[in-house]
């Protein structure tokens, strides 16, 4: 487990965490998941306002289970990093859909989803875990407004930050970009985004990689 960055102001952070082989059986999952999913009422789907391709985690068959202890030890983390050392025992999902897979994709003979507009979470801490590698996918990124940079993830990081902040996730060009997010409440830490739609307008090309 190795702290790539924080950036203290607005308390976003990405931690170097999941190995590639686990993040790999995590996709085989979900593909054997795919496979299957012809038979079932629903399947990605819309779960909140933005995103159109939405999985809870619970839904697909021991993957709960795999990622339980991983969310353990980030809560650790976290509560370290925020100066609470209750964090394990006080942070809870926002809903029974927590943790879910958020899936962005453009590839032939498939629905299209590429990114998702400005917006917050609402949440008091988002925890964001790249699961896909970067060769998978072109462009693609988190754009916070707040650091007027975007944030682009390699496989196995997590990436941690207040959900109160503006952010949007940016359009990939082509390939698969497979998250897993999870909204959890009950640490409120008080970052407040006093950007505006204005800041877009510097919106940076540069992106940041750890």
């Amino acid at each position: 487990i190795k702290l790539l960055s924080l950036i203290k102001k607005h308390m976003v952070f990405i931690i170097d965490y999941v190995e590639k082989h686990n993040c790999e059986v995590v996709k085989l999952m979900v593909e054997e998941y795919d496979k299957g999913s012809t038979t079932k009422q629903e399947t990605w789907r819309t779960l909140y306002t933005y995103t159109k391709m939405d999985l809870p985690v619970q839904e697909i068959a021991n993957l709960q289970t795999f990622v339980a202890p991983w969310f353990d030890e980030i809560f650790d983390i976290v509560g370290h990093i925020y100066g609470c050392d209750r964090m394990k025992d006080i942070l809870e999902p926002r809903s029974p859909k927590e943790p879910h897979l958020l899936r962005y994709q453009k590839i032939p003979n498939a629905p299209v989803h590429t990114g998702v507009g400005m917006h917050y979470d609402g949440c008091d801490i988002t925890i964001q875990f790249a699961l896909s590698g970067l060769d998978e996918y072109e462009g693609g990124g988190t754009y916070f407004r707040c650091l007027r940079n975007t944030i682009k993830l390699k496989q196995g990081q997590v990436l941690c930050h207040p959900g109160s902040l503006f952010h949007s996730g940016v359009d990939i060009l082509s390939g698969t970009r497979l998250l897993m997010v999870a909204f959890m409440d009950g640490f409120d830490p008080k970052i407040e985004d006093r950007s505006t739609p204005k800041d877009d307008e510097d919106f940076p090309m540069e992106i940041v990689s750890f």
